[in-house]
C-alpha cells in the first residue's frame, strides 16, 4: 500500500541541508552520513524532475536501492528529518489523470464506479462478521445492480480497507474470507463519506489545474498542502461541516485515487513506499539452452537413481540378509556402470530412471499402447492435438496425461487447467484421476468452459449470464482485467476439442497468448462434431494443429469394436468431407462381430425394429438409437409392451436439471441452514434426509440420490458455491441410472461416449442427407461393440458393403400404443400461476385424469394442467387416427419463470406429464 512520507524540500541547498542535518539532536552520529546522502539524492531528483528530462527517482524503493540503505533505515532517517523541518508537506507532486483533455472524465467515473462497489461493500458487513468468498459477494453486488462489480475490484477495495483499518480480513486456504468492521456503522460510513468527498474534490480541481496550465496529457503538479488548503477556501464548500480535516484525510483520498488506479502519482517529489508488482511483457533475451541444463539434469537423474538403489537394498534386506551385504559391497567396490548393469537387468535398468516406484509406473503407463505411450510421454511440442477415432481410449489418454503431467512432469496442480463441455465430462475426468494418483486430484481444476469463464468473472453460474459469458471473459483477458493468478497456466488440457465453437476458441487462443509458455493438449474426434446446433465447429480444433510447434497426432487403435462393425464405419465416413484422419481405424479386438442393414419401403419401421431385437436379444448390453425423443419414447413403449425393461435417454434441451423440484427443495433446505461457505456433514446428511423423505414417491429422486451421490465422491469438502454450480451445469440425463434396464433406448446425441454390445438404429427418411446427418449416423454405429443392426426407409447405407443387406417390402402401421412426453411449448403457461401449491403437491409418476385438454388431481379432481393450443392441435390429430388418451402421469414437476418477470419475482411450478395414447 502506498504511503506518502514527505512532500517538499524546504532547504535551498545541499550546504543548508548539511548544516542542519549536523546541528540537530534528532541524529545520531551514524546517522548524520546517512541523511545527508538522501537529501543529496532528494535534491538532485527535484531539479531533474523540475527540467522535464527525465522522471524524478525519488521513492523509498529507489533510494534504498541506489544508496545501498536498507527501507527501514530510509524511512527512519526521512521522518526524522520530515520532524526537523528539512522535508515538510508543502512541496509538488506530480499526478496524471486517466484521461487529461478528454472530455469523458474517465477518473471520475472510476472513482463513482469504485465508490457505488465501496459503499455496498461496507453496508453488506454486519455488526458481527461476514462470512463470505469474493466470487460470491461479487455476483451477490452484480444481482444487487451493481453491474460493474469485479472480483479483482472487491479485492483492491478489502486491501485498502484493511490496511487503512476500516475492516479486519481473514481468509482460509480456499479464499472463503471473514470480514469485520473495526468501527460501528455510523462511524465507518462518515469515514467513507468524508474520504469520498475529498476525492470527488481533488478530482475535479485536478482537472481545472490540467485546463489552466493547458499541460494536456503531461503530469500537473500541486501540493498536499494546496490542495487541503483549496478544499477548506471554498466558499459554500461540502467540507463546511468538516472543520477538523487534517493533512492525513487529504494523503488518504489521495493514495485511495492512486490505488483504484483514477490517478497515477510520479515524478515531481513523492517520497512514498509503494511495493512494485512487475509484469514481463516480452522478453527478448536468448534462454538458457538445453544443454546449459545438462550437467544440473544429469545431477539429478543420478539422485532418482540413488533412490532406486536405496529401495532395492531394502528390499534385499527383507528377502536375503547375505545378497544385501554383497550388493552394499558390490556398490561401494564395482564400477557405477556396472554395478548398475548387474542388478538392474532387462527392463529394470529403464526404471530407476523414474521418479515413481515399478509399481506406480506400471499402474500408470503398463496398460498404454504405443501411440497412447507416445503422447502422454510427449513433454516439447506446445500443441498436441490428438485426433482420437471411436473406441481409441480418448479418455485413458487424457487421464493418464494429467496424472503424468503432475507427477513426472513436475506441474503443479494450480498451474493445470482441464476444460471440458459438460459437468458430466469433469466429474468423470476427475473419478478416474482420483483412482489413478488418489485425493491430489481434487486439487487439480477440472471445468467447463462456462464454469471457469464465471469463475474468471467473479460470478456464480446463472441462466441469464450463460449465452454471453465465455465471449464475455474472453474480453476480459484481452483487457487485462482478470487476476494473473486465475489465468496462469503451464498446461491447458481440452476434452472434445471438435465442439469447440467461436467463443472457445477465442477463448483458447486468449490464454495462449497470455500464457507465451504454455502448452496445450486437445483431444476430439472431427468424424464425431455432432452439435453444430449449438456452434460446434470442428475447424476450430484443425486451426489448433496449425499452430506454431504444434504436433498433429492420429489415434486409430479402436478397443471397443469388433472387425465388422469398424469396417463398416470405415467405408461410411469416407462420405464425409475435409476430415483431418488420413488412415482408417484399425479393430484391436479379435471377434469378427456382425453388420446387418434392413431397407424398409414402410413409412413406419418401430414394430420390425424392435421384433428383430427380441429375435436377436443376447445376454449383453443392448441399445436402441433414435434421432428424436418422440421415436425414442415411441419405442419405449412398444419394448414395455413385449415386457421387455427398457430406460430412457433422451435431450432435454430447454429443462435444466437446476429446476426440478426434488433438486430446489434439496438446495432450498441447504440455503436456508448453512452458516458458512463450507456445508456441515451434518447438515448435509439432514438435507439428504429431509428430501428423501419428502419425496420418497416420486420416480424422479433417482436423479437426485445419483446427483448427491457423485457430488460426494468428488468433492472431499462440500462448499455450498461448489454444489450449486455443480447443480447449476448438470442436467438430468447425466444422473440417468440405466444399469438395471434390459434395454436402453437413447437418442444419438444422448448416447455419445456409451457403448453397449448390441446397438439397433432406427434411421427414418425424414432428413435431407448432409455432413452433419451422416456424422451422427457415424457416431450411433460406434456404439456397437459386437453386432449393428440398422433399419432405414432411405438410401444412406445403400452403396455400402455388409455382412446382411436385407430389403423388405412389407409394411407397417404405428404402434397400437404412443407416449407423448409434454414439454414446456405444449402446456399453458399461464394457466399454473395460480396453482403452485397444488402443482408442488404432486411427485413424479404419480397418475392424473384427463379431459377435454384439461388434467386434473385424481384426488382432489382440482385441475393442475391445461394443454397448449400448439399441443391441442397435435393431439387432435392423433385422435384424427384413431388414438385416444388412455392415461396421464406425472414426468416432473420443475420450477419456471416468465422472461420478462423481475429478477426476484416469484416463481411458477410446472407440471410436465406423460399421455398414453392407445388405438
Amino acid at each position: 500500500m502506498p504511503h506518502v512520507y514527505a512532500t517538499g524540500i524546504t532547504v535551498r541547498n545541499m550546504d543548508e541541508a548539511r548544516k542542519r542535518i549536523s546541528a540537530s539532536l534528532l541524529f545520531g552520529s551514524d546517522e548524520i552520513e546517512k541523511a545527508v546522502r538522501i537529501i543529496k539524492s532528494l535534491i538532485s531528483q527535484k531539479y531533474i524532475a523540475k527540467a522535464q528530462d527525465s522522471e524524478a527517482e525519488s521513492r523509498i524503493d529507489y533510494l534504498a536501492d541506489i544508496l545501498g540503505i536498507s527501507k527501514r533505515e530510509v524511512i527512519s532517517v526521512v521522518e526524522r528529518m520530515r520532524q526537523e523541518g528539512i522535508l515538510a508537506d508543502s512541496k509538488d507532486i506530480s499526478a496524471y489523470l486517466l484521461d487529461t483533455g478528454d472530455s469523458e472524465r474517465k477518473s471520475q467515473i472510476l472513482l463513482e464506479r469504485f465508490a457505488k462497489l465501496e459503499q455496498y461493500i461496507l453496508t453488506h458487513i454486519p455488526d458481527g462478521s461476514l462470512r463470505i468468498s469474493c466470487k460470491q459477494l461479487n455476483d451477490n453486488a452484480v444481482n444487487d445492480g451493481i453491474n460493474t462489480s469485479k472480483e479483482k475490484d472487491i479485492r483492491t477495495l478489502l486491501y485498502f480497507l484493511t490496511v487503512k483499518g476500516y475492516t479486519r480480513k481473514k481468509e482460509d486456504e480456499v479464499h472463503n474470507m471473514e470480514i469485520s468492521r473495526l468501527a460501528d456503522m455510523e462511524l465507518t460510513i462518515k469515514r467513507f463519506e468524508r474520504r469520498l468527498e475529498v476525492s470527488r474534490f481533488a478530482i475535479e480541481w485536478l482537472y481545472r489545474l490540467t485546463a489552466d496550465t493547458g499541460k494536456g496529457n503531461k503530469a500537473v503538479q500541486f501540493s498536499v498542502v494546496e490542495l487541503l488548503n483549496q478544499i477548506k477556501s471554498t466558499p459554500q464548500s461540502f467540507f463546511s461541516g468538516f472543520d477538523n480535516l487534517q493533512l492525513e484525510d487529504v494523503e488518504e483520498a489521495l493514495l485511495y485515487l492512486s490505488k483504484i488506479g483514477a490517478l497515477k502519482l510520479e515524478g515531481g517529489f513523492l517520497v512514498l513506499y509503494n511495493t512494485m508488482n512487475i509484469q514481463r511483457i516480452k522478453d527478448n533475451k536468448s534462454r538458457y539452452r538445453q544443454d546449459d541444463y545438462r550437467m544440473l539434469n544429469e545431477f539429478y537423474k543420478q539422485k532418482i537413481q540413488q533412490v532406486h538403489i536405496v529401495g532395492e537394498y531394502a528390499n534385499l534386506m527383507v528377502k536375503d540378509y547375505n545378497s544385501a551385504l554383497q550388493y552394499v559391497q558390490d556398490y561401494f567396490q564395482m564400477d557405477y556402470k556396472k554395478f548398475v548393469t548387474k542388478y538392474f537387468k532387462g527392463e529394470r535398468i529403464s526404471e530407476i530412471q523414474h521418479n515413481l516406484t515399478p509399481q506406480k509406473y506400471k499402474q500408470l503407463f503398463g496398460q498404454l499402447s504405443k501411440r497412447q505411450m507416445e503422447i502422454v510421454a510427449d513433454k516439447d511440442s506446445r500443441c498436441i492435438v490428438v485426433a482420437a477415432g471411436p473406441g481409441s481410449g480418448k479418455t485413458r489418454v487424457l487421464v493418464h496425461k494429467l496424472a503424468s503431467l503432475l507427477l513426472l512432469e513436475d506441474v503443479k496442480h494450480e498451474q493445470l487447467l482441464m476444460l471440458t463441455f459438460s459437468r458430466a465430462a469433469a466429474t468423470e475426468f476427475k473419478q478416474r484421476l482420483m483412482e489413478l494418483i488418489g485425493n491430489a486430484a481434487h486439487f487439480v481444476e477440472i471445468k467447463t468452459f462456462h464454469s471457469y469463464c464465471f469463475d474468471l468473472l467473479g460470478r456464480i453460474g446463472n441462466l441469464e449470464d450463460a449465452k454471453n459469458v465465455v465471449a464475455k471473459a474472453t474480453e476480459m483477458i484481452n483487457q487485462g482485467e482478470v487476476e494473473p493468478n486465475k489465468i496462469g497456466k503451464t498446461v491447458l488440457v481440452i476434452d472434445e476439442a471438435q465442439d469447440m465453437g467461436v467463443e472457445e476458441y477465442a477463448l483458447v487462443k486468449a490464454l495462449m497468448n497470455k500464457n507465451e509458455e504454455m502448452r496445450v493438449i486437445a483431444v476430439g474426434d472431427d468424424d464425431q462434431s455432432i452439435y453444430e446446433f449449438r456452434g460446434a465447429d470442428s475447424g476450430y480444433m484443425y486451426q489448433l494443429s496449425q499452430e506454431p510447434g504444434s504436433k498433429l497426432v492420429e489415434m486409430t487403435e479402436n478397443y471397443r469394436s469388433a472387425h465388422q462393425p469398424v469396417n463398416f464405419a470405415n467405408e461410411f465416413v469416407r462420405g464425409i468431407s475435409k476430415r483431418m484422419k488420413s488412415t482408417p481405424i484399425i479393430s484391436m479386438r479379435e471377434e469378427d462381430g456382425w453388420v446387418g442393414v434392413t431397407r424398409h419401403q414402410s413409412k413406419y419401421i418401430f414394430q420390425p425394429l424392435v421384433e428383430e431385437l427380441i429375435h436377436y436379444r443376447g445376454s449383453g448390453t443392448s441399445c436402441v438409437l433414435t434421432q428424436t425423443n418422440e421415436e425414442a419414447v415411441i419405442l419405449v413403449a412398444l419394448l414395455r409392451k413385449y415386457g421387455i425393461n427398457s430406460k430412457l435417454v433422451q435431450s432435454m434441451d430447454g429443462f435444466l436439471f437446476w429446476n426440478m423440484a426434488e433438486m430446489r427443495y434439496f438446495l432450498r433446505y441447504l440455503d436456508k441452514r448453512v452458516r458458512t461457505p463450507l456445508i456441515p456433514e451434518e447438515l448435509w446428511k439432514d438435507a439428504k434426509h429431509a428430501t428423501f423423505s419428502a419425496y420418497d414417491r416420486s420416480q424422479s429422486l433417482t436423479y437426485i440420490k445419483r446427483c448427491v451421490q457423485l457430488f460426494e465422491q468428488t468433492n472431499k469438502t462440500k462448499y455450498f458455491s461448489d454444489f450449486k454450480e455443480f447443480v447449476f451445469e448438470s442436467s438430468v440425463e447425466d444422473f440417468c441410472d440405466v444399469s438395471g434396464a434390459d434395454v436402453v433406448v437413447s437418442t444419438i446425441h444422448k448416447a455419445k461416449g456409451r457403448e453397449f454390445d448390441d446397438v439397433y438404429m432406427l434411421i427414418s427418411d425424414n432428413y435431407s442427407k448432409n455432413v452433419h446427418l451422416m456424422r451422427r449416423y457415424y457416431v450411433g454405429m460406434t456404439r456397437a461393440k459386437k453386432r449393428l443392426f440398422i433399419h432405414t426407409n432411405g438410401d444412406c447405407f445403400n452403396h455400402l458393403s455388409v455382412g446382411q443387406y436385407h430389403i423388405s417390402t412389407k409394411e407397417y402401421e404405428m404402434p397400437e400404443e404412443i407416449v407423448l412426453q409434454l414439454s414446456h411449448k405444449d402446456v399453458y403457461l399461464g394457466f399454473f400461476k395460480e396453482l403452485k401449491q397444488e402443482v408442488l403437491a404432486l411427485k413424479s409418476g404419480d397418475f392424473l385424469n384427463y379431459n377435454n385438454f384439461v388434467l386434473y388431481n385424481i384426488l382432489t379432481k382440482k385441475p393442475v394442467a391445461k394443454l397448449s393450443q400448439s399441443m391441442q392441435i397435435t393431439l387432435s390429430e392423433w385422435q384424427d387416427k384413431g388414438y385416444k388418451v388412455k392415461s396421464a402421469s406425472v414426468r416432473f414437476v420443475v420450477a419456471w419463470k416468465p422472461k420478462d418477470a423481475p429478477k426476484d419475482g416469484p416463481e411458477i411450478a410446472v407440471l410436465l406429464a406423460d399421455l398414453l395414447l392407445s388405438l
